[in-house]
């Protein structure tokens, strides 16, 4: 996949259009780096630029920003606030709505950074009682994807490889309440090849797989996206990924990672063995391409 791709098939609405803009502008004079993470980033890239059929489509976009302190988060929320376009959540402080009725819109701002407590975490002041994950946001920025909106407005997004792993570190975070996410990384792992990385198996880097007697057209989207995402490991979030893609008979991971997405599923019928398959070749794609980088 390339660092920038070409311009939308299909066009975002243009009240997400605006959100964008606004934030962007507002954090580029602010000099914070932003990029859109999320299921914003899944519908934008799959389903806006390679025209993959999208089974839930969002109504949220989550920025991803890196600031060193919470004097800079909250500035960037005042400006934003100040100028008359969003509106803040009383309850969640990482939180600004823009919109009303069936125009409104929720936008979530991540911090991550220096303003991290200890690495990897966050905690929302007053009391610090929220805390956060926000390993792998970092590497997540630095191999995240330019992608022209209008002929005016580029934005930075997560990559598909990126945004599987802040998906699988979420849903570590909170997995009671974030199944959805292990139902993204399947949907990502189903439509990889179509994200412009079929092309790759014709090529000398990624072209062994054709030769693999396992190879398989279903599932091989999956090792191809578990090569992506080991470039962007570190060794808390290969820890974090391994312990849900673990064959250990007395973790069992694995198993329960699949059966878990499966359920979650809402407009899929794959059956669990080829869930649990794409779950395998996802590990493999990141342990073979760590060894190789050794």
């Amino acid at each position: 996949m390339t660092d920038t791709l070409p311009n939308l098939q299909k066009q975002l609405p243009e009240k997400n259009i605006e959100i964008v803009r606004l934030v962007i502008a507002a954090a580029e004079r602010l000099e914070i780096p932003a990029f859109i993470v999320g299921a914003a980033a899944r519908d934008i890239i799959f389903g806006h630029i390679y025209n993959v059929e999208i089974y839930r489509e969002t109504t949220d976009i989550d920025f991803g920003i890196a600031v060193e302190s919470w004097a800079r988060y909250g500035r960037l929320k005042h400006t934003l606030i100040e100028a008359g376009e969003f509106r803040a959540d009383n309850k969640v402080g990482h939180r600004l709505w823009r919109g009303r009725n069936a125009d409104e819109m929720k936008i979530d701002f991540i911090p991550y950074g220096s303003i991290e407590f200890t690495a990897g975490r966050i905690a929302f002041p007053p009391d610090g009682d929220f805390v956060m994950n926000t390993d792998g946001f970092a590497e997540a920025y630095q191999n995240s994807l330019t992608v022209r909106l209008t002929e005016d407005l580029k934005v930075r997004i997560v990559s598909p490889a990126g945004l599987a792993v802040l998906k699988f570190i979420s849903y570590d975070d909170r997995p009671q309440i974030r199944i959805r996410d292990l139902q993204d990384i399947l949907f990502i792992m189903k439509n990889y090849l179509d994200a412009d990385n079929e092309k790759r198996l014709y090529e000398n880097r990624d072209g062994n797989l054709l030769e693999d007697e396992d190879f398989d057209l279903r599932t091989v989207g999956a090792r191809l996206l578990g090569r992506d995402m080991a470039k962007l490991l570190t060794a808390q979030t290969k820890q974090i990924i391994f312990k849900h893609l673990s064959d250990d008979e007395s973790e069992k991971g694995l198993t329960r990672t699949a059966e878990t997405a499966q359920r979650a599923e809402e407009m899929f019928d794959d059956e669990l063995p080829e869930v649990v398959e794409m779950f395998r070749q996802l590990r493999q794609g990141i342990t073979e391409n760590l060894q190789n980088n050794r």
